[in-house]
């Protein structure tokens, strides 16, 4: 199954809500999926609780396609390496309950 594994999104000030709803819905199913959030609307308030919710970043507009990109790579790594730790962690315990261990 193809899943999401980031997912970027604005956040539009008339619908905070919406993002916060979301956001706790992708956790949720979805919890290895990174979430960057894009705003031209930033309040000290409102990021801290983007980043509480589980949101992997928070870009102010305008966005540089410099800045994004550096944002996107760093979502593919730390997704790339949890992957590779779950990975490991599924192989060493095939060995446990197989004995070689």
């Amino acid at each position: 199954m193809n899943r999401v594994s980031i997912r970027l999104v604005e956040r539009k000030p008339l619908f905070p809500v919406g993002l916060f709803t979301m956001l706790r819905f992708v956790k949720e199913h979805s919890p290895s999926t990174r979430v960057i959030v894009i705003t031209g609307y930033s309040t000290v308030s409102s990021a801290v609780e983007v980043m509480k919710l589980g949101a992997f970043d928070y870009l102010l507009k305008p966005a540089y396609f410099e800045d994004l990109t550096a944002k996107l790579e760093a979502a593919r790594k730390r997704k790339d390496e949890q992957e590779e730790r779950v990975r490991r962690a599924e192989a060493k315990l095939l060995l446990r309950k197989s004995g070689d261990i």
